[in-house]
């Protein structure tokens, strides 16, 4: 029964689709993105700024934090034996270039550990963050 619940558990939680909030440096908001979850490290990326709609794909790899936990925690603690084998809630880092219909590109890369992201994207002229 608990390998069941956790198994759906997992389809609601991957596949999901997360709403972001897009923010000049200095803070004034000029747009909306949505990420979605397709497995644990991929998904799909929709980003509306200012009107233009731009599509992609990310992947993501785990970030190495192992030697931040054993310096926090120590080496002898539960948390970092746990995350040594491959128990916990790992932060990733994902890239990804999307493109509008008028063949304007984005670079994107965020860091995320569950559902909560943090990002940053970039054109040739400005740049910009969002925070889901």
């Amino acid at each position: 029964m608990r390998k069941i619940l956790m198994i759906g558990i997992s389809f609601f939680i991957l596949g999901c689709t997360h709403q972001a909030t897009l923010k000049t440096a200095d803070g004034q908001p000029i747009g909306k993105a949505e990420l979605t979850f397709s497995d644990n490290n991929s998904g799909s990326m929709m980003l509306n700024k200012n009107g233009i709609i731009y599509y992609g794909q990310w992947t993501a790899k785990k970030v190495d934090e192992s030697s931040q936990i054993a310096k926090h925690y120590g080496i002898g603690s539960k948390k970092y034996q746990n995350y040594l084998q491959g128990k916990g809630d790992y932060l990733k880092s994902a890239q990804s270039t999307l493109k509008a219909s008028n063949g304007d590109t984005l670079d994107c890369d965020f860091k995320y550990r569950g559902t909560s992201a943090h990002g940053w994207c970039r054109s040739e002229t400005e740049s910009f963050e969002f925070i889901v």
